[in-house]
């Protein structure tokens, strides 16, 4: 070891874990680079609570980022719903008027899309039993049902999600999600108040909930647990020289700085 690298062992042995892993932590959650130095010189009675910390919040913005996938894709899917009432109003619209006049043929009878009736190999249904739609009618009925579930369960997602890293926040006393986390909250929300308006022509009205289920909360707490984040422990003050103090106070002055900095 070199003289620089045992002074940077000594300046950087006065950071806590948690002050070490936060000035690392918040380079990596906005995809930045951070000081090498930081990792390069844990101290050996800190490596083994470091690793573990800096593990723990990875580990929980990778299945944040698992959760938002599934929610994005079911997202999409409701927009695939509600897009296909304005296509069937838009139709049901065009046959009403113009059936006679143009001798239109009968729509077919509807006959997918309806029936939960695909083998569910991995968790279960939440959507209500029903009958097949016996008319083009009823198909509109039944798609303004299924979107309204749909838009219920994806708020309710998305609540649980904002909730929990609110409570991860509070529980590092530190953000503590990736910004690709963060940048996927503010479209879900948007798209889903675009899907709420664009059923209101349809007579189909959907409120925003403002708090998240019992049932979205514990499948967000699943993947991902709060309780990991206890308080770190302190670091042992270790006896250095005068030249090391020195250069341990210049260190730990500008790491302050940087931690304080917001």
């Amino acid at each position: 070891m070199t003289s620089t690298e045992k002074r940077l062992d000594a300046a950087g042995a006065a950071l806590t874990v948690r002050e070490r892993l936060t000035l690392v932590m918040r380079a990596w959650l906005n995809d930045e680079p951070w000081d090498e130095r930081l990792v390069r010189h844990v101290p050996p009675e800190q490596q083994e609570e470091y690793h573990r910390l800096s593990t723990v919040v990875e580990e929980t913005n990778t299945n944040l980022m698992h959760i938002l996938s599934f929610e994005l894709e079911w997202l999409r899917q409701l927009e695939l719903e509600a897009s296909r009432i304005q296509v069937i109003g838009a139709l049901l619209e065009r046959q009403a008027v113009a059936k006679d006049e143009l001798a239109l043929p009968d729509l077919p009878v509807p006959l997918l899309g309806f029936l939960p009736d695909l083998p569910l190999l991995w968790g279960r249904s939440h959507r209500p039993e029903r009958e097949r739609p016996a008319s083009w009618d009823g198909v509109r009925v039944a798609a303004l049902e299924d979107v309204a579930f749909g838009f219920e369960l994806r708020a309710d997602g998305l609540l649980a999600v904002e909730h929990v890293l609110r409570e991860l926040d509070e529980a590092f006393g530190e953000p503590i999600g990736h910004t690709r986390v963060l940048s996927a909250l503010a479209p879900c929300r948007a798209r889903l108040l675009q899907i709420a308006e664009a059923m209101l022509p349809f007579g189909l009205r959907m409120e925003f909930p403002t708090t998240p289920s019992e049932r979205a909360l514990a499948i967000v707490h699943a993947h991902v647990k709060v309780e990991t984040f206890p308080a770190a422990r302190p670091v042992k003050p270790r006896h250095l020289p005068y030249q090391e103090r020195e250069a341990l106070e210049a260190f730990e002055a500008e790491q302050a700085a940087l931690l304080h900095a917001r």
